[in-house]
């Protein structure tokens, strides 16, 4: 029997990595870069879960997942995970810009436009808070935590600006990574997995 041709050795090739990579597992390694456990709102909150988030053949970032997790399959309650922290491992450069525009797609597919419209000045604060970063680089972390109350992000462990207020614009945040809708279905389901 013939090899197949050298262009569809090519495809084969590159559809078997590209399925190999969407939703990596975090390596051990990437584990390991994340604290065991944040301190929110006057407790100590245990790493969750760790997962790449991989887009193409690039690795993006790997996110953890402090908090109480319910199981991957529960509907969404971000008050039940409170308090919380999504922290993201930057795997290569992006830009301030590209950011907020992957994280507007994800507020769409799972905020409703009512609830856009009534957490506009929210989103616009967050927005500008991105903004001052200009581009996030290899190596920098963010931290998005919520107390309960309010959603308070960082840049290296330094604050990007004044916590924002209110659950619902929590919720909106949040659900990029863990609501009905995730940015990316795989890496969910490790964060809520452990």
């Amino acid at each position: 029997m013939r090899p197949p041709p050298a262009w569809l050795r090519g495809a084969i090739f590159a559809m078997s990595w590209s399925a190999a990579c969407s939703g990596a597992p975090a390596d051990i390694d990437d584990r390991a870069a994340f604290e065991p456990q944040q301190y929110i709102d006057h407790q100590n909150v245990p790493l969750h879960g760790v997962g790449k988030r991989t887009f193409l053949f690039f690795d993006i970032y790997a996110a953890g997942f402090y908090g109480n997790a319910p199981s991957p399959e529960a509907k969404f309650v971000l008050s039940k995970m409170a308090p919380c922290m999504i922290e993201l491992h930057l795997l290569r450069a992006v830009s301030a810009s590209e950011l907020m525009h992957t994280l507007s797609a994800a507020f769409r597919r799972n905020a409703s436009e009512k609830t856009l419209q009534e957490q506009a000045n929210k989103i616009q604060l967050l927005q500008r808070m991105i903004a001052r970063a200009q581009t996030l680089n290899r190596g920098d972390s963010v931290q998005i935590g919520f107390n309960g109350k309010e959603t308070a992000i960082s840049l290296n462990g330094k604050p990007l600006g004044p916590p924002i207020d209110g659950y619902a614009f929590a919720e909106v945040i949040f659900a990029v990574w863990l609501g009905d809708n995730p940015i990316d279905a795989a890496l969910k389901q490790r964060l809520l997995s452990g």
